[in-house]
C-alpha cells in the first residue's frame, strides 16, 4: 500500500468517528460502561476469509482500507492511531483537519508503555476478544502481552457493541443498502436466472463456478457506472449449487465447485457490497419438481412469510425462531430434522453478524433501523420418488434482506427483491419442434432478449401437469374450485373491516365545497391586487369569479356557477349568473344544501354594462374556467385525483443520462425529441416546441404503477415504451395515467431511405424489406437495452406482452388486439391505450355465451366497487378456453352466462349493503347470481328451435336484428305459435291499435286528423 494510491475519505471518516462516539454515549450497557476501548489491526489468519474479526471490520469501515499492524485507542471524543511511519504519513490530513479529534503516534519513536499512560485509558477499557485468536503476527502478540501485563484498569468485551453498532443503519447508510439491494437483484435475475434458463434450453453443460464468476463480472461491471469514489463488488463469492448430496445451506462460507450445473433443484445465493453496505438474496428454482417438493417449497415460503411478520421491535430473535419452527412442526413434522438450525441474521457493514443470529439460543432483540436477512430452508430431504440419483434428495432455500422501520406501524422494507411463489421458480421441460420464427414474448421474462432465436426445447413455467386429466374443462372447473376456497380462506383470514379498506370513493366538487375542502379565499387579503372597481375579475389561480356588489369584490367559487349567459336589453348588456341551489337537475340534491338545509342559497346575479366588451370577456374567462374544473373532474373520476409530483434530480457531469433519441410521446401532439433516464425519473425533451405540444415531461419513478416494453414485429410497426402511472399527469388540458414513447418503425424507414422512392425491380423490393427487416430490429434493440438502463436506475421492471396469448376486442369503440403480461391485460399499439392492473380485479364474468354465437364479451368486477366494471366486447369464441386457462394462471374465479348484465344496479346494491356483503359465499355472494351452468342447459324448446335457424351465413349474432321481410311465410309460421296462447284475432288487434293511436295523439295535442275533428274536449280547448 503506497502513499500515493491510498487517499483518505475526510469527511467519510469523521462522520463515521462521530457516529461510534455517539453510539458509545447512547448505549452504556452495550458497551459495559468503559472509559474507553482499543481496536487491534494486525494480519488475518488465513481461515478467517469468511468471518473477519470486528477489529478489521472497524478499520476498513473507518478509513476505507485496511491497516495492518494499527492499534486505534478510543477515549472519548479522540482517537489515537498507533502504527509506523508510513502510515503517520497517510494518516496525518486526519489530524491537519481536526486535531481535536484525531491524534497519530509512531511505533518507531514511542513504546506500547509510554503510548498506555498517553492515551489516559481509565479505570475500564474495552477489546475485542476475539482478536487474540484471529489476528497473527509478532507486533499483535507484543500488543497481547502489554494489555495482559497491565494490572492497573480492568478489561471488558465489548464485541457485542461494536456487531449492534454495523448492524443499525441511518441516513446515507440506508441508501447505500438499498442501492447494493438493487444490484444483487438485478444480478439474480438479469445474469444469473437468464443465463440458467439459457443453459437449461441449450441443453447445454456448465459449471457452478463459471456461473460464479459470471455473476461476479456483472458486478463488477456496476464500478463502471458509479462515481470514481464509490466502491461495488460482491459481497462474498456467489454460491451456486445443484445435484443431490452438494448443498451447502450455511448463512455464507459455501463455495461453487465446478461440477456441471444439474437440472433438478438449483440454489443461489448472492450478496454485493456497496460502499461497505451489503445486502443478501437467495433463491431455489426447480426443474422438473415433485409433488413432494412443490408442497415443502410452498411450506418454505409460508415459514419465510411468518418470519417477516414476526420482525417487530422488542422481538427476541430465539423467539422468532420458535415460531418459525413450530410452524414446520405443526404441518409436517418429518421435516423438523431437515429445517436449518437459523431463519435469519443481522447484517450491513458485513455480510453476516454471528451475535445477531436468528436461532434457538440467541436472546437478543430486533431494534429500529436494523437490517434483517431472513434465510430459510431445508436440507437434504429425501425423494425417493425420482429417478434420477441426483434428485433423490433436495435442498431448499429462500433469503431476502428487509430494514426494520423506526415503529411498528410500518412493516419492514424489503431491500432486495425477487419472485420466490412456485410458479416463478419451477420448471418443466417439453420437447417441441418449433420451425416458427421464436416468439419475442414467452412465458419468460428473459426470453425478451432472445428475439432472433430459435429453439428446439422450450423452457415454460407450469402450475399444472397436463395429462392428468383428459378432459380440460373438467380441469379448468376443478381449478375454479380451488381459487374459490382459496378466496373464501382469504377472506375468513382477512375479515370484512379490511376489505371496506379497498373502496376508495372520490368526492365530487360540490361535496369538496360542502366539507370546507375547497375555498376561494381565506381572508380579504388573498384578493388578488389588480381587482378594478365595478369590472368582473376571473382569478383561474383560485378558481374563482368576483363580482362588484355594492361597490366591494365578491367572491364565488367557480363550482358554484350552474351556467352563464349573456344578452342585449336596449342599449344594454346583460351578464346572467345562474347558481346552483337546493335542487338540481333530475332531482339531485346540491351538495352543499343537503349539508346545510336551513341555509338560503343565491339564485341568480344579473350585471349590467353598456360596454359590452367588458361582459363578454367576463363572459368567456367564466366559461372557459368551468370547462377547466369539469374537465378535471371528469378526469378524477375516471383515472383519480392528479397528484403533484416532487422534482426531477438530474443526472449531471462526467455521468451522461441514458438517452433515447427520435421519439415521439403520446397523447398529445406529435412531436419528436429525446427520453432521457436521470436519478429518480425520466424527461422527453423536444427537438422543438411545437404550439399546444407538451413541451418537457418529466415523470418520476415513483410514479410508475407498470413499465412496458412492446417491440415492433411482422404485425406492429411502433416499438414503444409504455408507462402505466399511479398518480394521472396534465397534459394540455387533460389528466393521463398512461404516457407512451415510440417510433415507427416504416416511418423511420422513410425518413433514411426516402419517404417517395419506390423499388422498380422484385429484387430491389426484396432488399428494401431486408433493410427494413434489419432497421426493425435495430429499433427493438436500442428500446430494449434503454429500458434495461431505466430497470436498473428506477429499480422497476418492464413487463412485455405475451403474444401467443393474444385476442381481438373492443374496450372502447374500435376492435384491437390485447394480450396478457405479467401483471396486467394490456392493449398498446393504438391510444388511447388499454391498461388493467390484475392486481385490481376481483372477478370476471363471460357473457353471451351461447351455442351459435360467434362473439362473447368480457366484464372484469374491480375490488373497489366504487369504480365501474371494465368491459371488453365481441371477442371471438375461439379464444374463450385460451382466455380461461389463463384466468386460471392468474388465480382469478370467473363465471359465465348469457345475458349482458346490468352491472351498475349491481354494484349499487353490493355497495348499499356492505356489512352483509360476502363475495365468496354461496348464499350471499357472486355465486348466488353468477353460475357457471345457470341458463346453459334449460332453454325453452321453442327458443332453441329458432336458434338453429340459420337462413344465410351473413347472420352470424345478428340473429336478432334479423329481417325478414323476403320470407314471410317462414315468419307467419312462428309468429302463430308463438301467439296461439292469447286468441286474438285481426279485427280486434285493429280496433285496438287506432285506440293506442288516438290517445298518443291526445297525449301530444295533435288533432290534425279529419275523424278527430270537433272531437276535442273541453278542457283541451280551454288550455289552447
Amino acid at each position: 500500500m503506497s502513499n500515493a494510491s491510498v487517499k483518505l475519505d475526510e469527511t467519510t471518516f469523521f462522520n463515521r468517528l462521530q457516529r461510534i462516539f455517539e453510539h458509545y454515549r447512547q448505549k452504556p450497557e452495550l458497551w459495559g460502561g468503559v472509559d474507553s476501548f482499543v481496536s487491534a489491526g494486525g494480519l488475518l489468519d488465513s481461515e478467517s476469509e469468511f468471518d473477519s474479526p470486528k477489529s478489521t471490520v472497524l478499520g476498513i469501515w473507518l478509513l476505507g482500507y485496511e491497516f495492518t499492524e494499527t492499534i486505534m485507542f478510543f477515549n472519548k471524543d479522540v482517537v489515537h492511531f498507533y502504527t509506523n511511519t508510513k502510515k503517520v504519513n497517510i494518516l496525518q490530513p486526519l489530524v491537519e483537519k481536526n486535531k481535536a479529534m484525531v491524534q497519530i503516534h509512531d511505533h518507531s519513536k514511542i513504546s506500547k508503555e509510554d503510548f498506555l499512560k498517553r492515551v489516559n485509558p481509565g479505570k475500564k477499557v474495552g477489546i475485542i476478544a476475539e482478536d487474540r485468536t484471529k489476528l497473527k503476527g509478532q507486533r499483535m502478540s507484543d500488543w497481547f502481552q502489554e494489555l495482559d501485563n497491565r494490572t492497573d484498569f480492568e478489561k471488558i468485551d465489548i464485541t457485542a457493541a461494536i456487531a449492534n453498532l454495523f448492524v443499525v443503519h441511518t441516513g446515507t447508510e440506508v441508501n447505500f443498502l438499498k442501492l447494493s439491494g438493487s444490484i444483487v437483484s438485478l444480478a439474480l435475475k438479469r445474469n444469473f436466472k437468464t443465463s440458467m434458463e439459457g443453459t437449461i434450453e441449450d441443453d447445454k453443460k456448465k459449471p457452478h463456478r463459471q456461473f460464479a464468476d459470471d455473476v461476479e463480472e456483472y458486478v463488477n461491471n456496476y464500478k463502471k457506472k458509479a462515481s470514481k469514489d464509490d466502491v461495488v463488488e460482491t459481497a462474498f463469492n456467489p454460491i451456486i449449487q445443484s445435484g443431490a448430496g452438494n448443498y451447502d445451506l450455511k448463512s455464507i462460507g459455501a463455495t461453487s465447485d465446478g461440477n456441471d450445473l444439474h437440472f433438478g433443484t438449483i440454489i443461489a445465493q448472492l450478496g454485493v457490497r456497496y460502499n461497505g453496505y451489503c445486502s443478501t438474496i437467495a433463491r431455489t428454482y426447480m426443474v422438473g419438481p415433485s409433488n413432494a417438493e412443490e408442497a415443502d417449497y410452498n411450506l418454505l415460503v409460508e415459514v419465510y412469510q411468518n418470519v417477516l411478520k414476526n420482525l417487530k421491535i422488542g422481538n427476541k430473535m430465539n423467539t422468532i425462531y420458535k415460531s418459525a419452527r413450530s410452524l414446520v412442526e405443526k404441518t409436517k413434522p418429518s421435516l423438523l430434522p431437515h429445517f436449518l438450525d437459523h431463519v435469519g441474521y443481522a447484517l450491513g457493514v458485513t455480510p453476516c453478524q454471528t451475535e445477531y443470529m436468528i436461532n434457538e439460543h440467541i436472546e437478543q432483540v430486533i431494534s429500529s433501523n436494523m437490517t434483517i436477512c431472513i434465510h430459510v430452508g431445508f436440507k437434504d430431504v429425501p425423494d425417493p420418488s425420482q429417478s434420477d440419483i441426483k434428485k433423490q434428495s433436495y435442498s431448499l432455500l429462500v433469503a431476502d434482506t428487509f430494514l426494520i422501520h423506526s415503529d411498528n406501524q410500518q412493516p419492514p422494507t424489503a431491500l432486495t427483491n425477487g419472485k420466490m411463489n412456485y410458479e416463478e421458480c419451477s420448471y418443466t421441460l417439453d420437447d417441441e419442434d418449433d420451425d416458427e420464427e421464436m416468439k419475442e414474448n414467452s412465458h419468460s421474462n428473459h426470453s425478451q432478449s432472445n428475439i432472433d432465436i430459435d429453439s428446439e426445447v422450450r423452457l415454460t413455467r407450469t402450475r399444472e401437469k397436463q395429462g392428468e386429466i383428459q378432459n380440460a374443462e373438467d380441469l379448468r372447473k376443478k381449478r375454479q374450485e380451488e381459487i374459490l376456497a382459496k378466496k373464501q380462506s382469504e377472506f375468513k383470514k382477512r375479515g370484512k373491516s379490511n376489505d371496506d379498506s379497498e373502496q376508495v370513493e372520490h368526492l365530487t366538487m360540490d361535496e369538496k365545497l360542502a366539507n370546507g375542502e375547497v375555498y376561494s379565499y381565506k381572508s380579504v387579503s388573498d384578493y388578488p391586487k389588480e381587482l378594478k372597481r365595478n369590472k368582473v375579475m376571473v382569478d383561474h389561480k383560485r378558481e374563482t369569479v368576483l363580482f362588484p356588489i355594492n361597490g366591494t369584490h365578491v367572491p364565488f367559487h367557480i363550482s358554484t356557477i350552474k351556467n352563464v349567459s349573456k344578452a342585449d336589453e336596449n342599449d344594454y348588456t346583460v351578464l346572467r349568473i345562474n347558481f346552483k341551489t337546493m335542487q338540481q337537475n333530475f332531482g339531485q340534491s346540491y351538495a352543499p344544501a343537503k349539508m346545510f338545509p336551513h341555509a338560503t342559497f343565491i339564485k341568480e346575479i344579473s350585471l349590467k354594462s353598456k360596454n359590452p366588451e367588458n361582459l363578454s370577456t367576463a363572459l368567456r374567462l367564466i366559461q372557459e374556467s368551468r370547462k377547466r374544473v369539469t374537465q378535471r373532474e371528469r378526469d378524477i373520476h375516471t383515472h383519480g385525483e392528479e397528484v403533484q409530483q416532487g422534482d426531477l434530480i438530474l443526472t449531471r457531469g462526467a455521468n451522461k443520462p441514458a438517452r433515447l433519441p427520435d421519439v415521439y410521446i403520446r397523447p398529445g401532439k406529435k412531436q419528436i425529441g429525446t427520453l432521457e433516464c436521470h436519478e429518480n425519473g425520466l424527461r422527453f425533451v423536444p427537438q422543438r416546441e411545437v404550439k399546444g405540444s407538451t413541451g418537457k415531461q418529466d415523470i418520476l419513478f415513483s410514479n410508475i404503477k407498470h413499465a412496458f416494453f412492446q417491440s415492433a414485429t411482422n404485425k406492429d410497426i411502433v416499438v414503444l415504451l409504455s408507462f402505466h402511472l399511479h398518480s394521472p399527469l396534465m397534459i394540455g388540458k387533460k389528466t393521463f395515467l398512461d404516457i407512451q414513447f415510440y417510433t415507427e418503425v416504416v416511418e423511420e424507414y422513410h425518413n433514411i431511405t426516402g419517404r417517395f422512392r419506390q423499388s422498380t425491380s422484385e429484387m430491389e423490393s426484396m432488399e428494401e424489406e431486408r433493410r427494413e427487416r434489419a432497421l426493425k430490429n435495430k429499433l427493438n434493440r436500442e428500446f430494449k437495452a434503454f429500458s434495461n438502463k431505466v430497470e436498473e436506475k428506477g429499480n422497476l421492471e418492464f413487463e412485455s406482452p405475451y403474444r401467443d396469448l393474444e385476442f381481438a376486442g373492443t374496450p372502447y369503440r374500435s376492435s384491437v388486439m390485447l394480450a396478457p403480461t405479467v401483471n396486467c391485460l394490456v392493449s398498446l399499439s393504438e391510444y388511447p391505450v388499454f391498461v388493467l392492473p390484475l392486481d385490481e380485479v376481483e372477478i370476471v364474468n363471460f357473457e353471451r355465451i351461447k351455442l351459435g354465437l360467434k362473439n362473447f364479451d368480457i366484464v372484469f368486477v374491480l375490488k373497489d366497487y366504487n369504480k365501474p366494471v371494465v368491459s371488453v366486447n365481441i371477442i371471438p369464441i375461439q379464444k374463450l378456453d385460451d382466455i380461461k386457462n389463463w384466468l386460471n394462471q392468474m388465480e382469478i374465479k370467473y363465471f359465465e352466462g348469457v345475458a349482458n348484465l346490468a352491472w351498475a344496479n349491481i354494484l349499487k346494491t353490493i355497495r348499499d349493503d356492505r356489512a352483509n356483503w360476502d363475495p365468496w359465499s354461496a348464499d350471499k355472494g357472486w355465486n348466488s347470481f353468477l353460475n357457471l351452468d345457470d341458463g346453459q342447459d334449460d332453454d325453452d324448446p321453442e327458443d332453441n328451435e329458432e336458434d338453429d335457424y340459420n337462413p344465410s351465413e351473413d347472420d352470424g349474432d345478428e340473429s336478432e336484428d334479423y329481417n325478414s321481410e323476403q320470407d314471410t311465410d317462414d315468419d307467419d309460421e312462428y309468429a302463430v305459435d308463438d301467439d296461439s296462447d292469447e286468441g286474438v284475432d285481426w279485427d280486434e288487434m285493429e280496433k285496438d291499435a287506432e285506440k293506442s293511436d288516438r290517445r298518443a295523439r291526445e297525449k301530444r295535442g295533435d288533432y290534425s286528423d279529419e275523424e278527430n275533428e270537433g272531437k276535442q274536449p273541453a278542457k283541451k280547448r280551454q288550455k289552447k
